[in-house]
């Protein structure tokens, strides 16, 4: 098996690893395809860095053009790895698995876990109901259950303050 040294990281590779090149020694490049790679991303910021306005209106007029496609993938996309966004995002906003959260679900019979209701809210992209938030304690990040967004919503405006929901409850208890 024949191998090279990366003009640039310096690292010894075997063939496979560098882009083909006819004029190249053993016909591949000098550079492996890892700094390859590197050295056109640093490029391509550049660039974008230096040439903003220009970027905007490529992008623009690439959208405009492809608009149906790029929706079409979008949503393609979208449905395919649903599952793994919403693991990556339960898992960086809360610090729980997926299966954590469906733990939770079933356990709270798939309703909030203060009013006892299905979501309302409608997600426009599905056209179907929204998943219940996690909540949790912004103090100690702790989660502590899944709620509709109104109840969500409540608890937020409440800013989790106890002394604050007594009092509401004080006040509609009033005759």
């Amino acid at each position: 098996m024949q191998t090279k040294i990366c003009s640039k990281c310096g690292i010894e590779k075997e063939l496979f690893e560098f882009h083909n090149e006819e004029s190249g020694k053993f016909g591949v490049m000098s550079k492996c395809k890892i700094c390859v790679r590197e050295i056109m991303k640093l490029r391509s910021r550049k660039y974008r860095e230096l040439n903003p306005d220009k970027v905007k209106k490529q992008r623009k007029a690439h959208y405009e053009k492809n608009k149906e496609n790029i929706k079409k993938k979008d949503n393609e996309h979208y449905h395919l790895h649903k599952e793994q966004h919403k693991s990556a995002i339960l898992k960086r906003l809360f610090g729980i698995t997926l299966e954590d959260y469906n733990r939770m679900l079933e356990s709270q019979n798939g309703v909030c876990a203060i009013c006892g209701q299905k979501e309302i809210l409608i997600d426009k992209r599905t056209n179907t109901s929204r998943a219940l938030a996690v909540d949790h304690d912004h103090k100690t990040e702790k989660v502590r259950g899944l709620l509709c967004n109104r109840c969500n919503k409540s608890l937020g405006g409440f800013k989790d303050n106890i002394n604050n929901l007594l009092s509401a409850i004080k006040y509609l208890t009033k005759e």
